[in-house]
Protein backbone atom coordinates (compact mmCIF):
# COMPACT_ATOMS: atom_id res chain seq x y z
CA UNK A 1 0.00 0.00 0.00
CA UNK A 2 1.37 3.10 -1.01
CA UNK A 3 2.26 5.42 1.72
CA UNK A 4 -0.70 8.61 1.55
CA UNK A 5 -3.44 5.83 1.22
CA UNK A 6 -2.15 4.33 5.00
CA UNK A 7 -1.51 7.50 6.33
CA UNK A 8 -5.11 8.22 4.67
CA UNK A 9 -6.22 4.86 6.89
CA UNK A 10 -4.42 5.34 9.87
CA UNK A 11 -5.93 8.86 10.11
CA UNK A 12 -9.12 7.10 9.18
CA UNK A 13 -9.15 4.82 11.78
CA UNK A 14 -7.60 7.38 14.44
CA UNK A 15 -10.57 9.81 13.76
CA UNK A 16 -13.35 6.80 13.83
CA UNK A 17 -11.52 5.72 17.42
CA UNK A 18 -11.25 9.66 18.02
CA UNK A 19 -14.94 10.13 17.51
CA UNK A 20 -15.57 6.76 19.66
CA UNK A 21 -13.73 7.58 22.52
CA UNK A 22 -15.66 11.27 22.40
CA UNK A 23 -18.82 9.77 22.05
CA UNK A 24 -17.92 7.55 24.80
CA UNK A 25 -16.56 10.37 26.94
CA UNK A 26 -19.82 11.92 26.00
CA UNK A 27 -22.53 9.11 27.18
CA UNK A 28 -19.71 9.17 30.32
CA UNK A 29 -20.74 12.91 30.87
CA UNK A 30 -24.64 12.29 30.39
CA UNK A 31 -24.56 9.58 32.97
CA UNK A 32 -22.52 11.40 35.43
CA UNK A 33 -25.26 14.76 34.85
CA UNK A 34 -27.94 12.49 34.53
CA UNK A 35 -26.90 10.73 37.96
CA UNK A 36 -25.89 13.92 39.26
CA UNK A 37 -29.71 15.67 38.61
CA UNK A 38 -31.47 12.58 39.93
CA UNK A 39 -28.95 12.90 43.49
CA UNK A 40 -29.85 16.37 43.31
CA UNK A 41 -33.37 15.98 43.02
CA UNK A 42 -33.54 13.41 45.41
CA UNK A 43 -31.94 16.08 47.76
CA UNK A 44 -34.09 18.87 46.77
CA UNK A 45 -36.86 16.74 47.58
CA UNK A 46 -35.68 15.72 51.40
CA UNK A 47 -34.73 19.39 51.88
CA UNK A 48 -37.74 20.50 51.02
CA UNK A 49 -39.75 17.67 53.12
CA UNK A 50 -37.60 18.28 56.23
CA UNK A 51 -38.68 21.92 55.67
CA UNK A 52 -41.89 21.20 55.69
CA UNK A 53 -41.85 19.03 58.81
CA UNK A 54 -40.05 21.43 60.52
CA UNK A 55 -42.62 24.08 59.58
CA UNK A 56 -45.40 21.86 60.54
CA UNK A 57 -43.40 21.17 64.01
CA UNK A 58 -43.06 24.53 64.43
CA UNK A 59 -46.85 25.41 63.76
CA UNK A 60 -47.69 22.72 66.20
CA UNK A 61 -45.62 24.42 68.98
CA UNK A 62 -46.69 27.42 68.45
CA UNK A 63 -50.33 26.20 68.74
CA UNK A 64 -49.65 24.47 71.85
CA UNK A 65 -47.65 27.29 73.59
CA UNK A 66 -50.35 29.59 72.78
CA UNK A 67 -53.04 26.89 73.84
CA UNK A 68 -50.98 26.38 77.15
CA UNK A 69 -50.18 30.33 77.61
CA UNK A 70 -54.03 30.96 77.32
CA UNK A 71 -55.27 28.19 79.70
CA UNK A 72 -52.88 29.74 82.34
CA UNK A 73 -54.20 32.94 81.74
CA UNK A 74 -57.42 31.34 82.53
CA UNK A 75 -56.60 29.59 85.25
CA UNK A 76 -54.74 33.39 86.68
CA UNK A 77 -58.06 35.13 85.92
CA UNK A 78 -59.85 31.73 87.66
CA UNK A 79 -56.91 32.02 91.14
CA UNK A 80 -58.08 35.35 91.32
CA UNK A 81 -61.40 35.21 90.81
CA UNK A 82 -61.37 32.36 93.99
CA UNK A 83 -58.92 34.94 95.81
CA UNK A 84 -61.74 37.28 95.71
CA UNK A 85 -64.37 35.56 96.31
CA UNK A 86 -62.95 33.98 99.54
CA UNK A 87 -61.80 37.52 100.52
CA UNK A 88 -65.26 38.66 99.66
CA UNK A 89 -66.76 35.27 101.76
CA UNK A 90 -64.37 36.27 105.33
CA UNK A 91 -65.40 40.20 105.22
CA UNK A 92 -68.97 38.51 104.73
CA UNK A 93 -67.97 36.53 108.06
CA UNK A 94 -66.23 39.77 109.90
CA UNK A 95 -69.61 41.53 109.31
CA UNK A 96 -72.50 38.96 110.78
CA UNK A 97 -74.63 39.82 113.49
CA UNK A 98 -73.54 38.68 116.79
CA UNK A 99 -76.39 36.21 117.09
CA UNK A 100 -75.48 34.97 113.35
CA UNK A 101 -71.65 34.82 114.71
CA UNK A 102 -72.20 33.55 117.60
CA UNK A 103 -73.95 30.24 115.67
CA UNK A 104 -71.34 29.72 113.51
CA UNK A 105 -69.10 29.35 115.83
CA UNK A 106 -71.40 26.80 117.82
CA UNK A 107 -71.57 25.08 114.62
CA UNK A 108 -67.77 24.50 114.21
CA UNK A 109 -67.54 23.10 118.34
CA UNK A 110 -70.65 20.82 117.30
CA UNK A 111 -68.95 19.43 114.23
CA UNK A 112 -65.58 19.28 115.87
CA UNK A 113 -66.84 16.56 117.71
CA UNK A 114 -64.63 17.77 121.16
CA UNK A 115 -66.88 17.82 124.30
CA UNK A 116 -65.45 19.15 127.15
CA UNK A 117 -63.88 22.08 125.49
CA UNK A 118 -61.97 25.15 126.96
CA UNK A 119 -61.87 27.90 124.20
CA UNK A 120 -59.58 30.79 123.93
CA UNK A 121 -61.28 33.16 121.99
CA UNK A 122 -59.62 35.99 119.36
CA UNK A 123 -58.99 39.27 120.55
CA UNK A 124 -62.16 40.68 118.44
CA UNK A 125 -64.80 37.78 119.75
CA UNK A 126 -64.59 37.71 123.57
CA UNK A 127 -67.92 39.19 123.92
CA UNK A 128 -69.16 36.09 121.76
CA UNK A 129 -68.53 33.27 124.18
CA UNK A 130 -70.74 34.40 126.74
CA UNK A 131 -73.67 32.76 128.98
CA UNK A 132 -76.05 32.47 126.37
CA UNK A 133 -73.76 31.08 124.34
CA UNK A 134 -72.60 28.50 126.83
CA UNK A 135 -75.96 27.19 127.46
CA UNK A 136 -76.48 26.54 124.29
CA UNK A 137 -73.88 24.47 123.52
CA UNK A 138 -74.40 22.66 126.62
CA UNK A 139 -78.01 21.80 125.75
CA UNK A 140 -75.54 20.18 122.69
CA UNK A 141 -73.90 17.80 125.08
CA UNK A 142 -70.80 19.91 124.98
CA UNK A 143 -69.52 21.41 128.08
CA UNK A 144 -67.31 25.00 127.62
CA UNK A 145 -65.19 27.07 129.83
CA UNK A 146 -63.65 29.94 128.90
CA UNK A 147 -59.61 30.85 129.70
CA UNK A 148 -59.01 34.67 130.92
CA UNK A 149 -56.28 34.91 127.82
CA UNK A 150 -57.13 35.85 124.35
CA UNK A 151 -55.13 34.25 120.97
CA UNK A 152 -52.86 36.53 119.02
CA UNK A 153 -55.15 36.66 116.14
CA UNK A 154 -58.88 38.87 115.84
CA UNK A 155 -61.48 36.66 115.32
CA UNK A 156 -62.51 32.80 115.59
CA UNK A 157 -60.62 30.76 118.80
CA UNK A 158 -58.66 28.07 119.99
CA UNK A 159 -60.11 25.06 121.66
CA UNK A 160 -58.60 22.83 123.45
CA UNK A 161 -59.89 19.36 125.27
CA UNK A 162 -57.37 17.18 126.96
CA UNK A 163 -54.53 17.05 125.20
CA UNK A 164 -55.70 17.70 121.65
CA UNK A 165 -55.78 21.84 120.51
CA UNK A 166 -57.82 22.45 117.28
CA UNK A 167 -57.52 26.48 115.94
CA UNK A 168 -60.22 27.87 115.21
CA UNK A 169 -59.67 31.19 113.45
CA UNK A 170 -61.01 32.71 110.67
CA UNK A 171 -58.48 32.23 108.78
CA UNK A 172 -57.73 28.50 109.51
CA UNK A 173 -61.36 27.60 109.09
CA UNK A 174 -61.82 29.36 105.52
CA UNK A 175 -58.19 27.88 105.01
CA UNK A 176 -59.55 24.01 105.91
CA UNK A 177 -62.95 24.87 103.86
CA UNK A 178 -60.98 26.21 100.71
CA UNK A 179 -60.29 22.77 99.85
CA UNK A 180 -63.77 21.45 100.57
CA UNK A 181 -65.63 24.91 98.59
CA UNK A 182 -63.16 25.09 95.61
CA UNK A 183 -64.97 22.64 93.73
CA UNK A 184 -68.33 23.98 94.54
CA UNK A 185 -67.17 27.60 94.11
CA UNK A 186 -65.79 26.35 90.21
CA UNK A 187 -68.98 24.72 89.13
CA UNK A 188 -71.08 27.77 90.20
CA UNK A 189 -68.35 30.28 89.03
CA UNK A 190 -66.92 28.89 85.78
CA UNK A 191 -69.03 25.45 85.20
CA UNK A 192 -66.44 22.55 85.91
CA UNK A 193 -64.97 21.18 88.51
Amino acid sequence: MPLNKLCKKIEEEARIEAEAILSDAKKEADNIKASYEQKKSEYESRITSKAKQLAEQKRRNIITNARIEGRNNELIQKQAILKEVFAKCRSELEKLNKTKYSGFIQKLIIESGMNNIEIIPGKKDKDIFGNDFVKKLKEAGITVSMQKKESDFDKGFIAKSGEMEMDFSLSSVLDNKKSELIVAINNVLFGES
